[in-house]
């Protein structure tokens, strides 16, 4: 399960908000985490899709059940491409883990992109991403470590607590000691994409959510989702017409032949699952035009398998292709800690 609120950068991290930081001449993606005004947005969103729908009918144990862990590795490739856009090319994958452990979600995540400037000088950017949250949605445990050609400039690790009503609240141990207060109604990762499924199962069309990742100086993040369609019959994978995309370092071979294996393989029962084309809009605190500052385009099936993505960041897009995709293996959950 790709999380939602995925950073393009990170992996549930296809989804996030970035900004702009210019290295000799490159156009970087660099994460951001701000609070947005979302008043005007809501009545506009409203306005366009109509009056809020009715409550969720689809329970969770349902949505629960549905869910299938599962290996992916997803193939980056450049877009469409604006003519002020300093980004000429772009290639990567994602290859992420996410599965059940037994009174928690598990997710692990690597992404790994190359950025081809005008002057044709490549940036690589990688960033790992693991985590832990509990089933009901009290607890989240994260780790996030983002380099730029080789050299480490970013790390975040902390756990966060939520108490519904009460609120909750973020203790960070990296980059530096500090707590921090979580607005009422934040969720973690993977209870967003639920409720995302909820919404789509209950024919909703548009909400909001605060989503805490543990990424940037405060850890969350607004993200509006627009449920659009939903997609009965999934393409299956086709056999790929060049091997893996190659990236300009050592980043391909850090996998064992195990890996390399599963990577090559496809497990056609993930796909055959209905699924909704999901619209996932990024605003900042001092967006005063109503435009997001990045928007996700995805293709989201109901065992939580992300089956594709377009990433819009304004001058170019960024496109997520399944490449393969395997069942991880069930929990050995004994009676107690089922029930934790």
């Amino acid at each position: 399960m790709l999380h939602v609120v995925p950073r393009p950068c990170t992996p549930y991290s296809l989804y996030s908000r970035l900004c702009e930081s210019n290295v000799k001449g490159t156009t970087l993606l660099k994460p951001v985490i701000r609070r947005h005004k979302m008043g005007a947005f809501l009545l506009l969103a409203l306005t366009a899709c109509g009056a809020p729908a009715p409550a969720a009918t689809a329970s969770m144990e349902e949505i629960v059940r549905k869910l299938a862990p599962h290996r992916a590795v997803y193939d980056l490739k450049l877009g469409n491409v604006a003519g002020k856009s300093d980004v000429r090319g772009a290639q990567g994958k994602i290859v992420m883990e996410w599965g059940d452990a037994c009174d928690g979600w598990t997710s692990q995540q690597n992404f790994a992109v190359d950025l081809l400037n005008v002057n044709d000088s490549t940036v690589a950017m990688t960033t790992s991403q693991t985590s832990w949250e509990a089933k009901d949605g009290s607890r989240f445990r994260f780790q996030i470590r983002r380099q730029l050609n080789g050299k480490d400039q970013e790390e975040y690790r902390g756990h966060a607590v939520q108490r519904g009503l009460a609120g909750g609240q973020a203790h960070f141990d990296l980059p530096k000691a500090k707590k921090a207060v979580l607005p009422t109604g934040t969720v973690f990762p993977t209870q967003h994409v639920l409720k995302l499924l909820q919404m789509a199962m209950d024919h909703e069309n548009f909400a909001t959510f605060t989503v805490f990742d543990g990424d940037g100086e405060e850890g969350y993040s607004d993200i509006s989702a627009f449920i659009l369609s939903r997609v009965d019959k999934i393409a299956p994978i086709k056999a790929p017409d060049s091997q893996p995309i190659p990236l300009a370092d050592h980043r391909d071979g850090d996998g064992n032949k195990e890996e390399q294996n599963q990577d090559a393989q496809v497990d056609a029962d993930l796909l055959n699952a209905p699924g909704w084309n999901v619209h996932l809009a990024f605003f900042s605190d001092n967006n005063n035009d109503l435009k997001p500052n990045q928007e996700s385009d995805i293709v989201l099936l109901e065992n939580g398998v992300m089956r594709e993505a377009t990433i819009n960041y304004g001058d170019f897009t960024i496109t997520a292709t399944l490449r393969s995709i395997n069942r991880l293996p069930p929990s050995l959950c004994t009676g107690e800690q089922a029930q934790k």
